[in-house]
């Protein structure tokens, strides 16, 4: 009896903790106590959230508060801020830290602070000394662009995923203002380091569950969750990255 009491009042307190107000924090859907808004993260919910919350609202996903900016005067203002460009301190960016760089992160992508705010600033300076937004660029996109028409053309008149052409053409811009290089739209090797990384970023969903949902951790084994949640295949379509970039 005693022990169903204590469990009738924490998940009251649960609820209570969960339907509370927010203080300053903008308005948002109802949380539900462990899952937060998971039921209303779709694009339909999102858009529904917006029209009656306004242009900026909160969600919870788990244990992590999710805010959307819905205007582009507001993003581009939260964006230039130092403040908000941090990354998550998530386990997943273990794989961008180095031991020779003391556990920190290398370049831009999940570095942070200080490391983030001078590597950014050595990479735009060098990529405008190479001429990005210069005349000289505008040759080397044009290059592209018309490669990329022909591309194109080839695809039916159906709906169809944009071809991985596009993802060269970008490579090929970057590369010929770093090494006076481009690609050819069909080199094999170049297409299968391409689809690699494709198979990285859709893994990334899957892979940063337990960083929402942190009782998992303690729920199912270790081995259990990297299998379901494709963190074994992760670590593996990662190592074939790296070898791949070698």
């Amino acid at each position: 009896m005693i022990l169903e009491a204590c469990l009738i009042l924490l998940t009251l307190y649960v609820v209570i903790l969960y339907l509370k107000p927010k203080g300053n924090l903008p308005p948002g859907p109802m949380c539900v106590p462990f899952v937060g808004t998971l039921p209303y993260t779709s694009i339909e919910s999102c858009t529904k959230a917006k029209n009656k919350y306004g242009n900026l609202f909160m969600t919870k996903l788990g244990v992590v508060n999710l805010l959307y900016i819905c205007d582009f005067k507001t993003a581009k203002e939260a964006f230039s801020k130092f403040e908000f460009a941090d990354r998550p301190h998530w386990k997943i960016l273990q794989y961008f830290k180095e031991e020779r760089n003391e556990g920190k992160a290398f370049g831009v992508i999940a570095s942070n602070g200080s490391h983030w705010h001078h590597n950014r600033r050595f990479l735009l300076r060098h990529l405008r000394d190479l001429g990005m937004g210069k005349s000289k660029i505008e040759g080397i996109i044009m290059r592209e662009v018309e490669d990329l028409v022909e591309e194109f053309k080839g695809l039916t008149k159906e709906p169809s995923k944009l071809p991985f052409s596009l993802n060269f053409a970008v490579l090929n811009i970057i590369w010929q203002l770093v090494a006076s290089r481009r690609f050819d739209f069909k080199d094999e090797q170049i297409e299968r380091y391409m689809k690699k990384l494709h198979e990285l970023q859709t893994e990334f969903f899957l892979v940063v569950v337990p960083e929402f949902f942190p009782i998992l951790n303690y729920i199912f084994p270790q081995s259990f969750l990297r299998r379901i949640l494709g963190i074994t295949k992760f670590d593996k379509a990662t190592q074939d990255f790296q070898d791949i970039v070698k």
